[in-house]
C-alpha cells in the first residue's frame, strides 16, 4: 500500500541556535531529518541509512547562516537537500552512499531564494514557470564512485516544460574541482546544464572536471543557456558560452559527444565501504550500526572529524 503522507523521522520547526550530532538515524518512512526556518544551525556526525527509493532524503534545510558537514547518508535520493528560502550556508565533508542524487538545491518552483551557499555530485533542480533565484553559490572539490549523475543544472526538471513564462533566475554559480566517475556517461554525462529559455544562467563558472564514464568509451555532454566561463576540460570552454559586457544573451543549446577522457583521469577505486549498487533494500534488515571509514585523499583529515566511524 502507497502511503501518501508519510511522516519523518525528526522535524524541526524555527529552531534557533541548535547543533544536532551523533545521532543514527536507520529506515526512515520518508525524510530522515528535515529543518524548516533555522537560524544558526549546525548539524554534524550523523550516520543515515535508508531505503533504495526516492523520497528518503538524507537532510533537508531550510534557513539562515547553516553548517552540515560530517556525515554519511545510505539512499536512493537527495544526500543533503539545501531548500528554500535558504542563505549563508557551509555544507562539505560528507559520504554519500548510492544516493540518487548527492547534494541538491531544490526543487524550487515560486518565490526561491538561495544565495551565499558553499557546497563542499551536484545537482540545481528547478521548474519552469517559477521565479526567485539561486546566487552565489560554489559547488568544489567533489570526489565520486559511478555516481548516476554528474554536473547537473536543470530547470525542467521531470521534464516539465509548461508553463514556460519564466523561472528561478541562477546567477554566479561556481562549480570546481569534481573527480571521479559517472556510471554512463552517453546517458547522464559529467556536464548536464540545461538553463530556461527565457531567464538563461549567467555568471557560472566550470573548472577543473575530471569526471569520465565508468561505461562505455565516450560522454555526451549537453549545455543550454549558460553564460560564463569554462576552463578545456571537455573542449573549448566545456562548451559554455561567454557573454560581453553589455550583450544581451541569445538562447542557445548544445551537445557535443567527447571520446577521450579528461587529461590525467584514472578510474578511481571503489571505497572499502561501499555498497552493491542495489543499495539496502526494502525487505532485509538495514544494518543499525556499521559506520565506514570516510573516503577521503591520503592525508586530508576533517576539521571536525572525530574518529573512524
Amino acid at each position: 500500500m502507497t502511503y501518501t503522507f508519510r511522516p519523518r523521522l525528526i522535524r524541526l520547526i524555527s529552531p534557533i541556535n541548535t547543533a544536532v550530532h551523533d545521532l543514527i538515524l536507520v529506515d526512515s518512512p520518508k525524510f530522515h531529518i528535515v529543518f524548516d526556518f533555522a537560524v544558526n544551525l549546525e548539524v554534524y556526525h550523523l550516520t543515515i541509512r535508508g531505503a533504495n527509493l526516492g523520497s528518503y532524503d538524507g537532510v533537508d534545510v531550510v534557513g539562515t547562516n547553516y553548517w552540515i558537514h560530517d556525515i554519511e547518508v545510505t539512499n536512493r535520493d537527495e544526500c543533503v537537500s539545501v531548500k528554500s528560502p535558504s542563505n549563508h550556508a557551509l555544507v562539505e565533508n560528507l559520504v554519500c552512499n548510492q544516493a540518487g542524487s548527492g547534494i541538491s538545491i531544490g526543487s524550487l518552483n515560486v518565490s526561491a531564494s538561495i544565495a551565499n551557499i558553499g557546497n563542499n555530485i551536484a545537482f540545481i533542480k528547478t521548474y519552469p514557470g517559477g521565479s526567485g533565484y539561486v546566487t552565489n553559490v560554489t559547488f568544489e572539490n567533489f570526489r565520486s564512485k559511478a555516481s548516476l549523475y554528474g554536473l547537473d543544472v536543470n530547470q525542467y526538471w521531470q521534464n516539465t516544460f509548461e508553463p514556460d513564462t519564466g523561472a528561478v533566475a541562477l546567477s554566479n554559480l561556481v562549480f570546481r574541482n569534481f573527480s571521479g566517475s559517472v556510471a554512463d556517461g552517453a546517458k547522464r554525462p559529467p556536464l548536464y546544464l540545461i538553463a530556461n529559455d527565457l531567464t538563461y544562467a549567467t555568471n557560472v563558472t566550470v573548472e577543473k572536471f575530471s569526471l569520465w564514464t565508468e561505461s562505455g568509451t565516450s560522454v555526451v555532454n549537453k549545455i543550454s543557456n549558460i553564460f560564463g566561463t569554462g576552463d578545456n576540460s571537455y573542449g573549448t570552454g566545456n562548451g559554455i558560452k561567454s557573454l560581453a559586457a553589455k550583450a544581451s544573451p541569445a538562447p542557445y543549446t548544445s551537445t557535443y559527444t567527447i571520446t577521450a577522457s579528461p587529461t590525467g583521469w584514472t578510474a578511481p577505486p571503489s571505497p572499502t565501504w561501499a555498497l552493491p549498487n542495489t543499495g539496502y533494500g526494502t525487505d532485509v534488515p538495514i544494518p543499525v550500526y556499521t559506520p565506514a571509514p570516510l573516503w577521503k585523499p591520503e592525508g586530508d583529515y576533517d576539521k571536525h572529524y572525530w574518529g573512524s566511524f
